[in-house]
């Protein structure tokens, strides 16, 4: 999957069939993509609702906060056993808490549509370097070392 697929999925996801994302939003969907948008940066967003091309255009212009290696920590908090796979089932059960505890503002069809994008075979599994992947904006992560099971936060 190309970067621009996936912010092209953000896009969907947030601006919810309407023509665009809703300004109070747009952190959040930048957020999404690993973006961390200053407070001045944030000033100068859009008043009205962002449309495709703006967005894309905001996705430029913040930089990506991620590391791979704290995507990969990330990874082995789910991956108790250091087998490079994590349940769906058990990330679905995490996002679904964050937005129950009000910690991200997600519906059950955006949760839904996030699994979609995780686990387009139904697996039931993540593999390691397909969540890297996609964390990362890249359809897969090639050349990843190998996962340490003495690394495993558990």
């Amino acid at each position: 999957m190309a970067n621009i697929d996936m912010d092209t999925e953000t896009y969907n996801l947030f601006a919810k069939g309407q023509p665009g994302i809703a300004p109070a939003d747009v952190g959040s969907a930048l957020r999404c993509r690993f973006k961390a948008p200053t407070e001045a940066e944030a000033a100068n967003f859009p008043k009205g609702p962002v449309d495709q091309g703006k967005f894309a255009s905001l996705m430029g212009s913040v930089p990506k906060t991620l590391q791979q290696e704290e995507v990969s920590a990330a990874f082995q908090v789910f991956d108790k056993v250091a087998n490079g796979l994590v349940s769906s089932n058990e990330v679905r059960g995490e996002l679904t808490k964050l937005a129950d505890d009000g910690l991200v503002e997600l519906s059950d069809e955006d949760i839904d549509e996030m699994m979609a994008m995780m686990d387009p075979e139904k697996t039931g599994s993540i593999a390691y370097d397909e969540f890297v992947g996609l964390m990362m904006g890249v359809e897969k992560f090639e050349g990843l070392p190998p996962l340490n099971p003495d690394d495993v936060m558990i």
